[in-house]
């Protein structure tokens, strides 16, 4: 679970804050969980800080800027109590992502509100933020999505085809950044131009790599400046309500409302179209992207699915707190990711997928020993898919290459840098030395955290001495809780007695998390 996801003491379980510190503003939306376990809005709050313009220009985040974070923040919580708010997270994305004094900020807000601030990675952003248009906007099925979200300090892209996620990456590219380059002259306007060709040259080429045909049915444009220039679109045709999904904004209207923009000032968008000031500077750098790209991919309109980041949290949020699995586009997301990382460290995939298999199976059959929910599963599946990765840098202590590769290079849509610790730790202690205190990344894990990744572990352990010779002999595994027991029944190919060897060395883990022996049994297939 990340680290702000957690329950307030008096606050309700099915109501939730997300919080959104981004490059332009900070926002947080409260939502009460509906019937359907989706979210419903009964509050929100902007604070007009503009982070990226500190960091952008200075590198870190300026002393005003920090203040007045801690002010929101409190104003924040204040709103919380108000609305009896029980699961919060507050996440800051490009602007904290870059800043050179982004811990300091955090120890800042440290105390101002309940949800302490994480600074997350692009790829758990952009699957967020895919998770909530999915909710708009039916992305895996046949077409092909390409999802841009542009917003104040960098740019997520995404390709949905077929699907299936094809690619997913950040480019440093948002409207807050382009409007540092805005403002010099013809010069200035130049260096603009050339970045916002580069930028569609850089996702043009990726869609060549994953879509030889280069065909894209459906651009996909999420982020408070495409919002807002679909509201204007909305008002020139007379219309304030917006649609239930995703609006569809023909090239037409999108280009009367970028010349309603360009022929005024900042302050002309404030007085004649209602824009607010900090928007209505960044909002012109924003139009030129989205409509280079339209035109560039030949494409005669934008869908707009008014759906945020802080949506995809509050989702996730809820999520967490209902029996079952993550929802299945997310899951295929999220192991695609995980084989690309298994074919460019060289996982030998035989062994990995029997190891997963026999893990999941253990789990499965002693869910009553381990108290381990949905979320858990999903972790010890990737540590099983992934626990070898380490000897890709050396077979000497490949447990601890292998924490390091999953823990430093690895980002999964969707999952938290917490998840993905617990990941990288669980296929640590696959082998060798036990989970303790003095190892520095599990003591710095919540004591719950810790029990669960010992729990995993132990798991993990007992498949992988299943397979110890890696030719999936196992072919039926039996796990039962009799009393202090756990009796295994294994019905194999061949001969099992190095497993049974194999498991009896690594078993010792298992009873100490679980406090139970594990007895053996079996019979060839």
């Amino acid at each position: 679970m990340p680290q702000a996801a957690k329950t307030g003491t008096r606050g309700s379980t099915d109501i939730a804050a997300a919080i959104d510190v981004g490059s332009n503003a900070v926002r947080m939306t409260i939502a009460r969980r509906g019937r359907d376990g989706r979210p419903r809005e009964i509050a929100s709050q902007r604070a007009a800080i503009r982070l990226g313009h500190d960091v952008f220009s200075e590198g870190r985040v300026s002393e005003a800027s920090i203040l007045s974070l801690v002010r929101a923040f409190r104003q924040f919580e204040t709103l919380m109590r108000r609305h009896h708010v029980g699961l919060a997270r507050a996440v800051a994305t490009s602007a904290l992502r870059e800043s050179k004094n982004a811990e300091q900020v955090l120890a800042r807000l440290k105390g101002a509100c309940r949800a302490p601030l994480e600074v997350i990675s692009g790829a758990e952003e952009g699957g967020l933020i895919r998770q909530a248009v999915n909710e708009k906007v039916r992305l895996y099925g046949s077409k092909s999505n390409l999802l841009v979200e542009l917003g104040g300090g960098s740019a997520e892209v995404s390709l949905v085809s077929g699907g299936e996620l094809r690619f997913s990456e950040v480019l440093k590219l948002g409207a807050v950044r382009l409007l540092e380059v805005l403002g010099s002259g013809p010069a200035g306007e130049r260096k603009f131009e050339n970045l916002v060709l580069q930028y569609c040259g850089r996702v043009l080429q990726r869609l060549k790599e994953h879509l030889p045909r280069r065909r894209v049915d459906r651009l996909i444009g999420t982020g408070g400046n495409i919002e807002e220039i679909a509201s204007l679109a909305l008002k020139l045709r007379g219309k304030r309500k917006r649609p239930e999904g995703a609006l569809v904004l023909s090239r037409k209207d999108f280009d009367r409302v970028h010349r309603e923009i360009e022929a005024l000032s900042p302050e002309g968008r404030v007085e004649k179209l209602g824009l607010r000031r900090d928007r209505a500077d960044v909002i012109e750098p924003a139009a030129v992207v989205y409509r280079e790209l339209m035109r560039r991919l030949g494409l005669g309109e934008i869908w707009v699915p008014f759906a945020t980041l802080r949506q995809g949290l509050l989702l996730s949020l809820f999520a967490r707190h209902l029996p079952g699995e993550l929802p299945e586009e997310q899951r295929r997301e999220i192991m695609a990711t995980q084989a690309q990382y298994a074919q460019r460290f060289r996982v030998e995939q035989g062994h990995a997928r029997q190891v997963r298999a026999l893990a999941l199976s253990l789990f499965d059959q002693l869910r009553s020993l381990h108290a381990l929910d949905g979320e858990h599963r999903l972790l010890l599946e990737l540590a099983a898919l992934l626990h070898d990765c380490g000897y890709y840098i050396a077979a000497s202590a490949h447990h601890k290459h292998s924490h390091y590769l999953i823990s430093s290079v690895m980002e999964f849509p969707g999952l938290s840098r917490e998840q993905v610790e617990k990941i990288a730790l669980t296929a640590r202690y696959h082998r060798r030395s036990h989970p303790k205190p003095e190892h520095r990344a599990f003591s710095d894990l919540k004591p719950e955290d810790r029990l669960a990744v010992s729990k995993m572990a132990a798991l993990l352990r007992l498949a992988d001495s299943l397979d110890r010779a890696h030719r999936s002999r196992v072919k039926d595994l039996r796990a039962e809780e009799k009393g202090r027991v756990v009796e295994l029944w294994c019905r194999g190919r061949g001969d099992l007695s190095l497993e049974h060897w194999a498991m009896q060395k690594k078993a010792e883990l298992f009873v100490e998390v679980f406090g139970r022996r594990v007895i053996w049994s079996a019979a060839r297939a």
